[in-house]
């Protein structure tokens, strides 16, 4: 498989599976595939590790822990599913995540230097 678009051809595997069950999952497929971007572009890192999933939280353009919260919630669903394939695969823990009383979630991630 071509390094360059491992992570692409991942997200759309789980995504068809997804549809095939009723899922629309737009949000979540623009967030998955800004993910694959994100892995493709790192390197050739083909497990999805702790690591890749924080560095990627962190790299956003609205750097809130409420973004980075739901990056997080989305791709455990798609990490579950890559522990399938690859049983190496680390899914975020929810630890990082902590439910607000109105349905929010933040997650509290160190920055790196």
């Amino acid at each position: 498989m071509n390094a360059s678009n491992f992570w692409l051809l991942r997200v759309e595997a789980y995504l068809v599976q997804r549809h095939s069950l009723g899922y629309k999952l737009t949000i979540d497929e623009t967030v998955l595939k800004g993910f694959a971007r994100f892995a493709d572009a790192s390197g050739d890192q083909q497990s999805l590790t702790m690591a890749l999933a924080m560095q990627w939280a962190q790299d956003s353009k609205r750097d809130r822990p409420i973004t980075r919260a739901r990056r997080i919630e989305v791709l455990r669903g798609f990490a579950r599913f890559c522990q399938r394939l690859d049983p190496s695969t680390e899914i975020p823990h929810q630890d990082y995540l902590a439910r607000l009383t109105d349905g929010l979630f933040l997650i509290s991630i160190p920055k790196s230097n």
